[in-house]
């Protein structure tokens, strides 16, 4: 994403809550092969749909995956696991 490449990816673990159902990219429900080039042929006849999902994949990536971000992220951890 932060490349602007809009990502085609499956609906397992953390990636939905990242990629959005047509954000900025689309989740396939199935681990199924023919579902994901389904998406890549989709995409590829769509340019400004892959356009969109490019940029607010950039956007999400600049405003969530800072360095600011990561320590504060990872500070809490640690004093999380301080406190108890």
């Amino acid at each position: 994403m932060a490349c602007g490449t809009p990502l085609i990816c499956f609906a397992i673990g953390g990636m939905p809550e990242i990629i959005g159902q047509n954000q900025r990219g689309i989740l396939c429900r199935t681990i199924d092969a023919l579902e994901m080039s389904s998406h890549v042929e989709f995409l590829l006849s769509h340019p400004e749909i892959r356009a969109t999902m490019a940029s607010e994949g950039v956007k999400w990536v600049r405003d969530n995956c800072g360095m600011t971000d990561y320590l504060q992220s990872i500070t809490a951890v640690y004093r999380r696991v301080l406190a108890n």
